[in-house]
């Protein structure tokens, strides 16, 4: 049984895996040493692999008396990574190249990764992982609006919008999700001219928000970054 953890800027998860079997995800608790048992549900791990995008890890992690790797630009990876930079190469994103590998084989993928930041990451057919983007996620752009202005307020993602605002309320929601809409939309739009028979795939903590607006084509997998972290402790 493997354990993967996913541990990003604003969220902790933890997948159970049967060898290619997802049983469980739980999020995890940020604060404090976490009792032996939750590490032991469903079932013992015999390995654990570990993606933070974070400096600094957890205390829980010294938790196990299982080997414990960690995701890295060093990491054994089950793709050619044509990254320029492989060691900047954020886990979250080896991850879900590894994810769109595994349910795309021999496919060109687009994944679109709507998280803190928006990550765009493109896998060639030959399994070659060709680099992306990054832009500025939900959550950001509401922020900046109220960090870097006098007055507009900070507010929370609104499922319903109007395309015309007739408050300020209404105009922010507009701006801030029909821009991330048209921005998926139009970056998809271009990779389908280069790739006509691209697969486009979305994840990330804010996907749900998106997956049925976007004008695209695209399959949802909110599991895929998890799913890519067990490819990869699996070949390991």
């Amino acid at each position: 049984m493997q354990l993967v953890l996913d541990i990003g800027n604003t969220a902790i998860k933890a997948a159970w895996f049967m060898g290619k079997e997802l049983l469980e995800v739980r999020m995890i608790p940020e604060a404090g040493k976490l009792p032996e048992e939750y590490f032991h549900h469903p079932g013992n791990p015999d390995r654990v692999l570990v993606a933070s995008v974070r400096d600094k890890d957890p205390d829980f992690l010294n938790s196990f008396y299982v080997p414990v790797h960690h995701l890295s630009g060093k990491t054994k990876l089950p793709f050619d990574n044509q990254y320029a930079t492989p060691l900047t190469l954020g886990a979250d994103r080896m991850a879900n190249v590894a994810g769109a590998l595994s349910r795309f084989p021999g496919k060109n993928v687009l994944v679109v990764d709507c998280g803190t930041c928006i990550k765009y990451d493109l896998l060639l057919a030959e399994g070659a992982y060709a680099g992306g983007s990054i832009s500025p996620g939900l959550g950001m752009r509401y922020r900046a609006l109220h960090t870097y202005t006098g007055k507009l307020p900070l507010l929370e993602p609104a499922e319903e919008m109007h395309l015309t605002g007739k408050t300020t309320a209404e105009s922010i929601h507009s701006g801030v999700i029909n821009g991330m809409l048209a921005e998926i939309d139009g970056i998809i739009a271009r990779y389908t001219k280069s790739y006509p028979e691209i697969e486009c795939v979305l994840t990330g903590g804010d996907h749900a928000l998106f997956s049925g607006k976007l004008k695209s084509r695209i399959f949802a997998a909110p599991a895929l970054t998890l799913e890519g972290l067990n490819t990869i402790l699996l070949q390991l």
